[in-house]
């Protein structure tokens, strides 16, 4: 990702959720970055805060990346 200001759309407390959501976002065209997830995965932490994968997106995308997140896991996380 080449623009330098991140700015954070959503945390979800399902690392598979965050992959999807990765997914639906880069079919739009929009860089992903998560966060936290080598931790969840390498060491099996699957509840609470340990669980949590932040995902960023450029800032200039943040919007359109909001509204793709509040359609699609609205009440699912």
């Amino acid at each position: 990702m080449s623009d330098p200001q991140l700015t954070r759309i959503a945390v979800m407390s399902d690392s598979i959720l965050a992959e999807v959501l990765r997914g639906l976002l880069e079919a739009q065209n929009i860089p992903v970055m998560l966060s936290k997830e080598g931790a969840s995965i390498a060491y099996g932490l699957n509840v609470g805060k340990f669980a949590e994968v932040e995902v960023f997106v450029p800032a200039r995308h943040a919007e359109q990346a909001k509204q793709i997140y509040l359609d699609n896991f609205t009440g699912e996380d």
